[in-house]
Parts: structure tokens; C-alpha cells; sequence
């Protein structure tokens, strides 16, 4: 029996890419369409309400020089899903919740004696192992390429920096969506998951015993 299809498109929440993830649903065509998002940020997002936290207001501010809105990537995957008449799925824990879980990651990260220490004393150290020649003068462009040559690489940095803020906003979520999309493949033979390209090498791998085929953010960026 043929494998069950899997699409993963790789955005950027900050670029313009609307229009371009619409016509990319329209072209895959699935049965269903799966957001990263949950509906509280949905609901937020589709009436233009702006989050006052602090990496919200950043992703809006980087998405204006792009002239643009923070989210317009998944407001042009919900738009892709309805013009192909596909079932949408909003597969992404609640914001309320991982906010919390954030607050939890920022006191351990932070106000831990000992967890600060062990930044001080080892983050330079692994990041100069890691990364031979760092670079600070990437554009944002520049940048996602050199994140998609090689994810894993940047998760063992964020994971050796921050663990704890890698586990709430890249790990927790990455299995408790690809438990929602596992669920909803019962259903379904063929399902698109549109998600930050963060989340794609995660998605990617927990998903691996299904037929799956990824499009990154570079490719959207470039078309």
C-alpha cells in the first residue's frame, strides 16, 4: 500500500509570502491543509491585532521593512486551503499555554545561578567549535540559506545555549503538531503542513515513516 503524502512548506512569518504559499497549496493540491497556528493567533491575525510580546513586536517590525504583516504567510495558507476546498487544521499549541511555558524557560534560563554560569562558561566555546567562521553581517536572506544548509546544526546551538527555550518553542511544539497531524492522516492520504522553517527539519524527522516531501523557504524566497 502507497505511503501517506506529506508536503511541509518552510515560511518565514516576517516575509511577503502570501500570495506565493497560496499558489504553492493551489499547485500541491492536498486533501488537507495544516497550519502552524492555533485559533486564538488565527483569530488575532485575521483582525490585525498586534501581540505586545516582545518577539511579536520584533517579528512586526521586521515584517514592515518587508512591507508586509507579521503572519501573512499563514493567512495566505488559510486562503490557499479554502480556494482548493481543503479541510484546515490549525495543528499549534495554544499561544496562552506556551506563553506560559516561556515565562517558566526565561526563570530558568536567567535567574539560575548555575544555568547562567554554565552559559558563560560554554556557550563561547561551542559556538566557536560549531560555527569556524561566525558570521554578523548576514541579511535576514543570507541567513535562512545558511540555516536551511544545515538545521541541525543551529538546533544543537540553540539546545546547548537556551535548552529550555529550545524545548517549549521548538520541540514541545514540533511533537504536539505532529501528533495533530498523525491524527488528522487517519483521515487523510495527502495533507500539506505549512510551518516556520524552524520547525520543518523537526517535522521532517518525526514524521519520517510517512511519504514526505519538503519545500523550503529559500525556494519560496527565490521564486
Amino acid at each position: 500500500m502507497d505511503k501517506k503524502k506529506v508536503t511541509i512548506i518552510g515560511t518565514g512569518h516576517v516575509f511577503k509570502l502570501r500570495e506565493k504559499v497560496k499558489r504553492l497549496i493551489q499547485e500541491v493540491n492536498p486533501q488537507a491543509v495544516c497550519v502552524e497556528l492555533d485559533e486564538e493567533r488565527y483569530e488575532a491575525l485575521l483582525h490585525g491585532e498586534r501581540s505586545l510580546h516582545p518577539l511579536a513586536l520584533l517579528q512586526a517590525v521586521i515584517a514592515d521593512s518587508y512591507g508586509t504583516v507579521s503572519g501573512n504567510d499563514m493567512l495566505g495558507a488559510v486562503e490557499g486551503a479554502k480556494d482548493i476546498k481543503a479541510e484546515l487544521f490549525f495543528i499549534d499549541k495554544s499561544i496562552e499555554e506556551t506563553k506560559r511555558e516561556l515565562s517558566g524557560a526565561f526563570v530558568w534560563e536567567f535567574l539560575n545561578p548555575l544555568e547562567v554560569l554554565r552559559k558563560v562558561m560554554v556557550a563561547p566555546i561551542i559556538f566557536l567549535s560549531e560555527l569556524s567562521q561566525p558570521r554578523i553581517d548576514l541579511s535576514l536572506e543570507e541567513a535562512v540559506k545558511e540555516f536551511e544548509r544545515d538545521p541541525e546544526k543551529y538546533r544543537r546551538l540553540l539546545g546547548w545555549s537556551f535548552p529550555i527555550f529550545k524545548k517549549v518553542l521548538l520541540d514541545d511544539r514540533e511533537e504536539y503538531m505532529a501528533g495533530k497531524v498523525r491524527e488528522i492522516l487517519q483521515d487523510f492520504d495527502e495533507v500539506a503542513i505549512i510551518a516556520g522553517a524552524g520547525h520543518v527539519a523537526g517535522l521532517q524527522k518525526l514524521l519520517a515513516s510517512f511519504d514526505v516531501k519538503v519545500f523550503s523557504l529559500t525556494g519560496l524566497l527565490s521564486d
